[in-house]
């Protein structure tokens, strides 16, 4: 067990490097925080702005919840989900072809 978690500290530890090394490679994970800053902000905006809470957080004992509000706040969630994987993905992605690109001995620029 302590082997794995010393090969996973090692991988780390050169991953680091690579980003001290190249420092242009920080924009994938810095562009990554700022879209998903974006997409959160998105979602919680209009709540914000009106300053209403959603509906589906309180159902009160003995109440009917509404199952159109719920199905669309379902729907809505996962387009959330969605979108920030993709995005996720979308920025890891290209951050791993630009570091083999740089380790084959390329500028990926």
């Amino acid at each position: 067990m302590f082997k794995k978690i010393r090969k996973g500290i090692d991988i780390m530890k050169a991953c680091w490097r690579v980003f001290l090394l190249d420092k242009e490679l920080l924009v994938f994970p810095l562009l990554s925080m700022l879209v998903l800053g974006l997409l959160l902000a998105g979602f919680v905006w209009p709540f914000w702005a009106t300053g209403t809470v959603p509906e589906f957080l309180f159902v009160t004992e003995g109440e009917e919840p509404d199952t159109l509000n719920e199905i669309a706040m379902g729907a809505v969630t996962f387009a959330g989900y969605f979108v920030s994987y993709f995005v996720i993905i979308f920025f890891n992605s290209a951050l791993i072809a630009c570091v083999k690109i740089r380790f084959a001995g390329g500028i990926p620029w």
